[in-house]
C-alpha cells in the first residue's frame, strides 16, 4: 500500500504513491518526455521551413513551435532540477516549482494551443497533404502540456514527504548543499522606522539606501536579490522591483508580471522576512495588506530613477515561465 500511483482515462493520480515512485516519475514521466518532445519539435520545424511556399502561414507556425520549444526547455530545466534535488530531501521550494509547472501548463492549454487550433488546425490548408505536419505539432504539445497537468495530483501527494530524508533547513534567501548566500546588513541607526527608508533602483544590478542619514550603495548580491547560482536578479528582486513600478500589487492589478502572481503572498512573507533582516527592524513588517482592496503595498520607499531599469531587471530574469504582463 502507498508504492503505486493510479491512471485512468490518461489522469494520474498519485495519492497513495511512495516518495521513490514520485522521485523516479519525475524524470521517467516527466523529464524524459519533454526532451524528447523539444527534439521532436526541431525536426517538424524543420519541415515546415521545407514546406514553406505550401502552408499559408509557415512563419507563424515556426513561432508557435519556437514559443513552445522555450517554454518546454523552461520545463526541462525545472523537471533536471527536481530530478536532481529531491533524492535529498523534499523541501517547500520543490513544491513551490512544481505548482508553476502545473499552474502553467493549465495557462497554455485554454490559450496557446487552442490559438494554434484555431488559425492553422481548424481550417482548409492551402494543401491538405501537409495536416499530418499540423496534426503531429498540435498532438505533441497537448499531450505534453496534459501529462504536465498530472502533476496537480503529484504535488499534492508531494507536500506529506516535505521535510523527509536529508531536509535541510531553509536560510532567509537560498541554499544548498554547497553554498550559501550571504546578507549584508545596513547599519540602521536606532529609532529608523520603515517610513524612513527608501530603496531606489540605481540600475539593473545596485540599488541605493538611504535609513534617515545613512546612506550606501548596494549591489543585487550583497542584499539578497541575485540567484547565486546564475547571479541574475531572484524572484524576490522582480517583486520589490514592481512596487517601485506599480506602488503596490495584487492579484489582478493589470500589468504586473504573471511570475510574481503566481505566488504574490509567499513572495511578500520573504521579502518582509530579507528586509526584516538587513535593517534590523523587527517590530513592524516593510509590507502591508489592505483586506479591503486585496493589495500589497510597502511601507518604505521603493523607487526607480529610470522606468527602463523595470523592464531591464525583467528581461535579465533567467526563466521567461509567464507571459510577461497581465493584460486588460
Amino acid at each position: 500500500m502507498g508504492k503505486n500511483r493510479i491512471t485512468f482515462f490518461g489522469w494520474t493520480d498519485y495519492s497513495v504513491a511512495s516518495l521513490e515512485l514520485i522521485i523516479s516519475d519525475l524524470k521517467e514521466e516527466y523529464l524524459l518526455p519533454t526532451g524528447s518532445v523539444i527534439k521532436r519539435l526541431e525536426e517538424l520545424k524543420k519541415e515546415v521551413k521545407e514546406n514553406s511556399d505550401r502552408l499559408e502561414d509557415s512563419h507563424g507556425i515556426i513561432y508557435y513551435i519556437n514559443y513552445w520549444g522555450a517554454l518546454f526547455r523552461n520545463f526541462e530545466d525545472d523537471f533536471r532540477r527536481l530530478s536532481n534535488e529531491t533524492p535529498n530531501g523534499i523541501e517547500e521550494r520543490h513544491i513551490d516549482i512544481i505548482n508553476n509547472l502545473w499552474e502553467r501548463s493549465s495557462y497554455e492549454i485554454k490559450h496557446s494551443r487552442l490559438s494554434f487550433k484555431r488559425e492553422h488546425i481548424n481550417k482548409e490548408l492551402k494543401d491538405e497533404s501537409l495536416r499530418p505536419l499540423l496534426d503531429e505539432i498540435c498532438g505533441l504539445t497537448s499531450d505534453l502540456l496534459a501529462n504536465t497537468r498530472n502533476l496537480y495530483s503529484l504535488n499534492k501527494r508531494l507536500k506529506t514527504f516535505v521535510g523527509s530524508k536529508r531536509n535541510r533547513q531553509e536560510t532567509i534567501i537560498q541554499d544548498d548543499k554547497k553554498k550559501l548566500q550571504e546578507v549584508i546588513p545596513f547599519r540602521t541607526s536606532p529609532g529608523i522606522t520603515w517610513q524612513n527608508i527608501t530603496i531606489r533602483f540605481l540600475s539593473s544590478k545596485a540599488v541605493s539606501i538611504i535609513a534617515g542619514k545613512e546612506r550606501e550603495g548596494k549591489e543585487f548580491s550583497e542584499i539578497g536579490l541575485t540567484d547565486f547560482r546564475t547571479n541574475k536578479p531572484n524572484i524576490l528582486c522582480l517583486t520589490l522591483v514592481t512596487f517601485g513600478k506599480f506602488k503596490e500589487i495584487s492579484w489582478d492589478v493589470p500589468g504586473i508580471d504573471l511570475r510574481i502572481n503566481k505566488n504574490l503572498k509567499k513572495h511578500i512573507y520573504r521579502l518582509n522576512k530579507l528586509l526584516m533582516h538587513i535593517f534590523q527592524i523587527k517590530n513592524e513588517r516593510p509590507f502591508k495588506y489592505c483586506s479591503r482592496t486585496k493589495t500589497y503595498s510597502p511601507n518604505l520607499k521603493v523607487e526607480l530613477v529610470d522606468d527602463e531599469i523595470y523592464d531591464d531587471i525583467y528581461d535579465d530574469f533567467p526563466k521567461l515561465a509567464y507571459p510577461k504582463k497581465i493584460e486588460n
